[in-house]
């Protein structure tokens, strides 16, 4: 494992948890130079390293594949100026195997909630309980006084104050991973204070259902709403050429957003791409790109690490507490 690194803006931003680098044109300086590039297809990965681009002075892709690799890595992919420029392959790895991308599954929920607001499906400023029958007034959930106020930016920020009561990681696939999160404590008041776990993430897929057409059936299962990873797969993913290789599901069916996806380095690679140009793939703006800006300029009330999905990489000031 190594740092996927993206190059945004006037500044550069690392992103953590990780499976690969790429490149895209250096930092800019504020003037423009740096800004959105079109994507071309360019040449599939290959099992050996492309040339270094003599182009771009500091740039070392080999060194940090040799690198990467050394500590464990299976890819290392490079992208820059639209085209993939490096590819390597190791211990195991290979063009078309997927990879698990763990925690960074949960950098897919701003960008599907950042399209369903521009179709109008929903806002990131909606109380949950509108649609969220056990936070409503007089509902079964417990600390309800808290949970009517949670907004669905408070819970793609891990600030909603849910806890992390249940399971995680793969165990999220053996239970109603959507009860898990509605019934999970409330630990404190949204928008004060951070918990990394995947009951924010499920809570925000079940609020995405209801407000798609989804309703609680008889047993207190979400039915009926429009799928969360489908939308994402038809709505941003096919389009810029993107499609994991599989994505585990809850014992309902419901997709795992705080962990379940993987994929292959390449495609990986090209969502960061997709992400560093704000929404924007071979001159179309996939969705809006003020919108996506937010996914990684968000700051919550309190930890400043982390935005709308994202960690960040920002100064966090005295909102950190060991």
């Amino acid at each position: 494992m190594m740092n996927l690194a993206f190059q945004h803006g006037p500044r550069c931003r690392t992103i953590l948890p990780l499976l690969l680098v790429f490149a895209l044109p250096g930092c800019g300086d504020g003037s423009g130079a740096g800004g959105p590039v079109a994507i071309t297809p360019g040449p599939g990965p290959t099992a050996t390293p492309s040339p270094i681009p003599t182009a771009t002075p500091g740039l070392n892709f080999a060194a940090a594949a040799d690198f990467a690799i050394a500590s464990g890595a299976r890819a290392v992919v490079a992208i820059q100026d639209g085209a993939i420029q490096f590819a390597r392959y190791a211990n195991g790895g290979a063009a078309d195997r997927g990879e698990t991308l763990a925690s960074g599954t949960k950098s897919f929920t701003c960008t599907l909630a950042s399209a369903a607001q521009a179709d109008g499906l929903l806002g990131l400023d909606d109380l949950a309980a509108a649609v969220v029958r056990p936070w409503r007034a007089g509902g079964d959930a417990p600390q309800l006084a808290w949970k009517q106020q949670i907004r669905l930016r408070d819970l793609l920020s891990i600030h909603s104050g849910l806890a992390a009561s249940g399971v995680a990681g793969g165990a999220l696939n053996s239970v109603d991973s959507y009860a898990q999160a509605l019934y999970a404590d409330s630990r404190a008041a949204p928008d004060t204070g951070a918990s990394y776990n995947p009951n924010h993430f499920q809570a925000a897929m079940a609020v995405f259902e209801l407000r798609t057409g989804g309703a609680f059936d008889g047993i207190g299962v979400v039915r009926g709403g429009r799928d969360p990873l489908d939308y994402l797969q038809t709505r941003v993913l096919d389009r810029i050429g993107v499609r994991p290789t599989d994505w585990s599901r809850d014992r309902n069916g419901k997709p795992n957003f705080g962990g379940g996806a993987p994929m292959t380095a390449r495609d990986w690679a090209r969502y960061g791409a997709f992400v560093a140009q704000h929404g924007r793939w071979n001159g179309t703006q996939i969705v809006p790109a003020d919108l996506m800006r937010r996914c990684l300029d968000y700051r919550p009330g309190g930890f400043q690490g982390n935005a709308l999905g994202w960690w960040v990489n920002r100064p966090v000031g005295a909102s950190y507490n060991p």
